[in-house]
């Protein structure tokens, strides 16, 4: 599965690669990839790092246990 994003990341291609381990902790798995970031973090990372400030506002995908990352865009409530 190949997944093509738009604006400033418009000409990078993304593929998994296999389980990610969370970029911030590294002890879990990553089940959520910051589409502003460009870094993979596990829940309870995502919620410590985008907490509070512009972070907050980042848009997130998830990321299959398989290390696929959806295509689908969602925002910190969980609005797609």
């Amino acid at each position: 599965m190949i997944i093509t994003i738009v604006g400033t990341r418009r000409t990078h291609t993304f593929r998994a690669v296999g389980p990610l381990d969370c970029t911030e902790c590294e002890l879990r798995l990553a089940e959520r990839w910051c589409v502003s970031c460009d870094e993979h973090f596990c829940d309870g990372c995502w919620r410590k790092v985008h907490s509070k400030g512009k972070r907050a506002f980042h848009p997130y995908s998830e990321i299959s246990s398989e290390g696929r990352i959806d295509a689908r865009i969602f925002t910190m409530d969980g609005d797609q």
